[in-house]
């Protein structure tokens, strides 16, 4: 996390935390595509900036996964044992209360509810510890249900 200082929470969803690996199939469609593009680097460097590359030269795999946030960034991080893309005890936080098994593969995160539920929930614990007259996380759990 290159801004910390503007950061107030990071919700992860089968994002590896513990160490950036993947599986082998992911893996190997990464590196076809890298080489598919590698004639592109110049130009599509320049037009997307740095570090956003899909090559083996990108500088954003290099540690970005073992960097801990500051204590000042809230974290949840969302897995689960199914994922079938990240191996899910690399998508654990160090802290165990921080960490929300919800079931379902690596890309069907998106359309779980239970995953909105721990999502809702961890906005409005955010928000109440940051205003007093926001909406408690009971409240929004109730909504989200």
């Amino acid at each position: 996390m290159k801004r910390p200082d503007i950061v107030g929470q990071l919700i992860s969803m089968g994002a590896p935390i513990r160490g950036l690996e993947a599986h082998p199939a992911i893996l190997a469609a990464a590196r076809f595509v890298g080489r598919r593009i590698r004639h592109l680097r110049p130009t599509a460097a320049a037009r997307r900036g740095r570090g956003r590359r899909l090559t083996d030269l990108c500088e954003c795999l290099s540690d970005w996964a073992h960097r801990v946030p500051p204590p000042s960034v809230e974290r949840v991080a969302l897995y689960t044992r199914a994922d079938g893309v990240i191996p899910w005890r690399n998508c654990l936080e160090p802290e165990p209360e921080l960490n929300h098994e919800v079931g379902g593969t690596h890309v069907g995160m998106a359309f779980n509810p239970r995953a909105y539920r721990v999502i809702a929930t961890a906005l409005a614990e955010a928000k109440a510890s940051r205003s007093p007259t926001a909406p408690t996380p009971d409240a929004v759990s109730d909504r989200a249900a």
